[in-house]
């Protein structure tokens, strides 16, 4: 297939697989953040849930960096949950206390990745924000939305809040280096003028805060699957969501672009141990699949003493087997 290639590069330093990263923000940081727990790199995602805007989104990053906890009154009912407009569903439990005591927990989560992180990814999904009461909500929770104010945020707006919020994340850990990216999910829900106006605020947004903090980047994610991909191939039936092949695409160029020579043989070589693991046989019991086994326990040990890595759960699942087939 013809097509514009484009190339996702770092301005940092090359990531290695004993850094520790932080994917935060909309789904698609949570499909890149899979790539990286899939191979057992220390990586931790969204642990507040799923969360578009960045302003929401940073006043998490604040409640958890100013140790500022919820309480019941925070939390609201509906059909038979405690749900919170700051936060995902995720958070929602049937008793209030055990969802007070899930997000208070995960804020001290996401206090200290913030505070351990290498690396912290950042991908923003829209720009339109809804508000409960004069205050920006995360997720409306299926709510009548004539109970929220709409409005698509100006990117003035936007920086003058995320800001200080920044300045105080590089006061707790100035070493960390973030990079910005906007999710090329289609929120076509608004309408595909206020998607394009709402991205077109998050790429801006990006590039200003990438020009005002050296430690701060904009990686162009956005723009490989919308301007070099483009085509609906690469999209899930419901046309708004990118597909396995286009996440994959994303993945391989984020690997080569930031990541270590080392970096990248770790991950080769990890993804081909993955692919043996996934492997299923149609005769278990075999000399030649219990040679298969054995070999690869002894090819994941081998890789786990060369990175430091753990892969207790591939380990223990084919001694298992083996196990059986004694």
């Amino acid at each position: 297939m013809n097509r514009t290639e484009l190339n996702i590069l770092s301005n940092f330093s090359n990531l290695n697989v004993q850094d520790k990263s932080l994917f935060l923000g909309s789904c698609f940081a949570e499909n890149i953040g899979k790539k990286f727990q899939s191979y057992h790199l220390n990586t931790s995602i969204n642990p507040l849930g799923v969360v578009f805007h960045p302003i929401p989104l940073f006043g998490l990053l604040k409640r958890a960096l100013d140790k500022n906890y919820f309480n019941e009154k925070d939390f609201f009912e509906y059909q038979d949950y405690w749900f919170n407009y700051e936060l995902s569903g995720k958070c929602a439990k049937y008793e209030r206390n055990e969802s007070v005591d899930f997000a208070n927990k995960k804020l001290r989560e996401l206090d200290s990745e913030l505070s351990s992180s290498s690396r912290l990814f950042l991908t923003f999904g829209s720009s339109i924000l809804r508000k409960f009461e004069s205050l920006p909500v995360a997720n409306c929770h299926k709510q009548p939305l004539r109970d929220f104010e709409k409005e698509i945020s100006s990117v003035s707006n936007m920086i003058e809040y995320l800001k200080p919020i920044l300045k105080k994340i590089f006061q707790v850990n100035p070493s960390i280096k973030i990079s910005l990216s906007v999710s090329p999910v289609r929120h076509t829900k608004e309408g595909m003028m206020e998607n394009s106006l709402s991205k077109s605020n998050l790429i801006i947004l990006c590039n200003q805060m990438a020009s005002q903090f050296k430690n701060v980047e904009y990686l162009p994610i956005y723009e490989v699957v919308i301007d070099e991909l483009r085509d609906y191939s690469f999209f899930n039936n419901d046309l708004v969501h990118p597909n396995e092949k286009a996440i994959e695409i994303v993945w391989e160029k984020i690997k080569k672009g930031i990541g270590s020579k080392d970096f990248n043989r770790f991950c080769n070589q990890s993804q081909k141990l993955l692919n043996s693991f996934q492997h299923k046989t149609m005769y278990p019991k075999s000399k030649q699949n219990i040679l298969f086994l054995n070999n690869l326990l002894t090819a994941i040990i081998e890789h786990e003493n060369n990175y430091d890595v753990n892969w207790h759960h591939e380990k223990k699942t084919i001694v298992d087997q083996l196990k059986s087939l004694a």
